[in-house]
């Protein structure tokens, strides 16, 4: 992939998402990195998890340590280009949890569907709540609007996660909701467990 054509290029055209800004042409790995993912669907979910997440996350961590360093340093460690690359990462993490999220409950669905049982143990509390909620209740088949109402709501926590909140979270390794959670809290210690995200030095 030619370097400026990654770096310089649209999201895709989605709304609300960052275009790529020219001085990052040479970015042209992370770039590249980025724009791929503009492209996923729910079917890649899997690698993006085991794969691209784990260098994405790799990438913001160093950046946030070398600003660390340089504030430390008595500098200003204000870089622009690599704030938009990072909101830029952390855009796609939201995306994917969005698509986690749907991945997550089309999963859950298919298991019930197949009469397969599915270990509650394995599911955040928003999932347990989906579940109860294709599963009839004394003879009657209809959703438990309070499960359907958990499930919108942390498709709602996803819509209203501003980036600038997220990396402020990360880099103080403070406590953060995050959709990847469906909607649960999760400390910045679980979150780096789940995406192997470097958040000290």
């Amino acid at each position: 992939m030619d370097r400026s054509s990654a770096a310089t290029s649209g999201v895709g055209g989605a709304p609300g998402t960052v275009p790529w800004p020219a001085e990052l042409s040479t970015w042209g790995q992370e770039a590249a990195l980025l724009q791929s993912l503009d492209s996923m669907g729910p079917d890649s979910i899997p690698a993006f998890n085991d794969s691209a997440l784990e260098r994405v996350g790799t990438e913001i961590g160093q950046r946030e340590r070398e600003r660390a360093s340089l504030q430390r340093n008595g500098e200003n460690g204000t870089d622009r280009w690599a704030v938009i690359f990072q909101t830029a990462c952390l855009s796609r993490l939201r995306r994917c949890s969005q698509l986690y999220i749907a991945g997550r409950r089309e999963q859950i669905e298919t298991l019930v569907r197949k009469n397969v049982k599915v270990e509650k143990e394995f599911l955040s509390e928003a999932e347990q709540q989906f579940l109860n909620s294709l599963r009839p209740r004394h003879g009657n088949k209809s959703h438990n609007p309070n499960a359907t109402k958990a499930w919108h709501q942390a498709d709602a926590d996803v819509g209203e996660l501003m980036l600038e909140d997220i990396a402020v979270h990360v880099s103080k390794g403070l406590i953060l909701r995050l959709p990847l959670s469906t909607g649960n809290l999760m400390s910045a210690e679980k979150l780096a467990h789940r995406v192997r995200l470097p958040l000290n030095d």
